[in-house]
Parts: structure tokens; C-alpha cells; sequence
């Protein structure tokens, strides 16, 4: 199977062709991507909760996410890559650049970092004139938990509703190649598609976007608290006795329109 690349998930966007993403931290997991129909892997930062059990993401260091991106560059997967620009690396131009650089040479496609109310602008705008290539992260954005306070769906209100337009809208502008939209109100963002020209990957916002990602452990049901899921969670586990069936299961509903459904939407 052929790589996949920036340029397909554009093609994607313009075929209108949905597809699944998935996060992931280790060989074994992304080995099983092989043959299956997931588009892109995301070593993101959420590896700080998942694989090392603590409360946020804010601590995650490079190194982290260096040595899960060195496990699943191994694999022989024609997934595009994305790599999460840790908290503590993205507040200082230089620091940004040469974080992202050595992702970059380490296996990463492209550089997702968060972004909320224009706090980065200037450091994306930079980066991408270095042709770094970055994926914007917006709406619910951990990194910010602090400012936040609490794990919510974003948008719901006008004043809300425009700082994550405005966002998106400059995010595009500065050369980003893709937007992953977090627990935004469904209804933004279908807005935010229709205006938007660069392809969007969500988790808890919707079926509106051109993708959906979810975290590989999520999909297949290793849970802390199996009878407390997020809303925007579905396992996949009742459905098959077989780990690879799970991924193969989660990208066909997402591109047939099973997933999300109205269950996995707040409006």
C-alpha cells in the first residue's frame, strides 16, 4: 500500500471520503495498521495519561514522545505520521523549531501542536514559513487544562463560537496542513468545514468533519472505567474477538457514516 500523504488527505477533502485516524504509542499496536484502512497515526501527548498513568498532559517531555515515535516508525505502515508538539516545547520560537525539526527527522509527517485564542500564532506563522509542516489542534485542548478548568465541549455559546472561528481561520491563513477539532459543538462545526479549505479530523465533534480519530485503546476497550466512557468513545470489543477486527471495524463505520452517530454528538 502507497504512503499516505498530505496531498491524499487534501484529495480526500475534495472527494468528500471520510476516513479514520488513530493514536497510538507502540509497534505492536500500529503492526496490526498494516493491512487495515486507518490513514493517519497520531503519537500524541495523551501517551502521559494512557501508557503512563497520570492526570494530564502538560508534563509530557520530547523525550517521550520521541522514543513512542521511534517504536512505531518500525512498523511497515503506510500511515501518515503526526507527531504532538509537548506544552513545554511550543512557547519559544526557537525551542518549537528545533523540537519539530528532529521529530520531523526522527519519522513525523507533520507537527500537530494546540492552539487556543491565538495564544501560538506567531510561533505557527514561523514555523511554517521554515516548512514545518503543522497541524492545528483546536476546541478542547488539554494543554491548556489549567485555563479550562475542566474537560467540557467547546463552543456552545457566541462568544466562544467565534474565538474558535477566528482561530481556525487564521490557523488556515498562517499554512497549516490540517485541524484536528476536539469536543466542539457539532453544529461549529459543520460551519467550520464548509469554510474551511484544509482537511479536519475530529474526536467528539461530530460526523461533519473529513476524518475521525479516536485512541487505539479506547477502540478497543482497555479502559480504566469501561462503564464510564466519553460520550464520543465507542469500543468496538462487543463487535469482535479480534484486536485487528476492532481497527478494521472503527474505519469502515467511519466510512460508511455509522460513526459518529447521534449517541457520540452533543449538538
Amino acid at each position: 500500500m502507497k504512503k499516505i500523504t498530505l496531498l491524499k488527505l487534501k484529495y480526500y477533502k475534495k472527494k468528500h471520503y471520510k476516513y479514520s485516524a488513530v493514536t497510538a504509542y507502540d509497534y505492536s499496536f500500529v503492526s496490526i495498521f498494516k493491512s487495515k484502512p486507518v490513514k493517519a497515526i497520531l503519537v500524541g501527548d495523551s501517551l502521559n495519561m494512557v501508557v503512563k498513568g497520570n492526570k494530564h498532559t502538560i508534563s509530557t517531555n520530547l523525550r517521550d514522545i520521541i522514543y513512542h515515535l521511534k517504536c512505531i516508525r518500525n512498523t511497515t505502515a503506510s500511515c501518515l505520521i503526526i507527531a504532538d508538539l509537548p506544552f513545554i516545547c511550543a512557547n519559544r520560537f526557537d525551542n518549537a523549531l528545533k523540537s519539530s525539526s528532529l521529530l520531523l527527522k526522527l519519522g513525523a509527517n507533520l507537527i500537530k501542536i494546540e492552539e487556543r485564542e491565538n495564544c501560538l500564532k506567531s510561533i505557527i506563522k514561523r514555523l511554517v514559513s521554515k516548512s514545518i509542516p503543522v497541524c492545528g489542534h483546536i476546541g478542547l485542548t488539554p494543554q491548556y487544562v489549567n485555563i479550562i478548568s475542566n474537560y467540557v465541549v467547546q463552543g456552545k455559546d457566541n462568544f466562544n463560537s467565534e474565538l474558535l472561528l477566528d482561530n481556525s481561520l487564521s490557523l488556515e491563513a498562517y499554512g497549516v496542513h490540517g485541524l484536528i477539532i476536539e469536543c466542539v459543538a457539532s453544529y461549529l462545526v459543520q460551519r467550520l468545514v464548509q469554510l474551511l479549505s484544509i482537511p479536519t479530523v475530529g474526536i467528539g465533534s461530530g460526523p461533519a468533519t473529513d476524518g475521525q480519530i479516536l485512541v487505539i485503546n479506547d477502540i478497543i476497550g482497555i479502559l480504566d472505567n469501561k462503564d464510564k466512557l466519553p460520550f464520543f468513545v465507542k469500543s468496538f470489543f462487543k463487535e469482535s474477538n479480534k484486536i485487528d477486527r476492532f481497527v478494521y471495524l472503527f474505519s469502515k463505520s467511519i466510512e460508511k457514516g455509522y460513526f459518529p452517530n447521534i449517541s457520540n454528538v452533543i449538538p
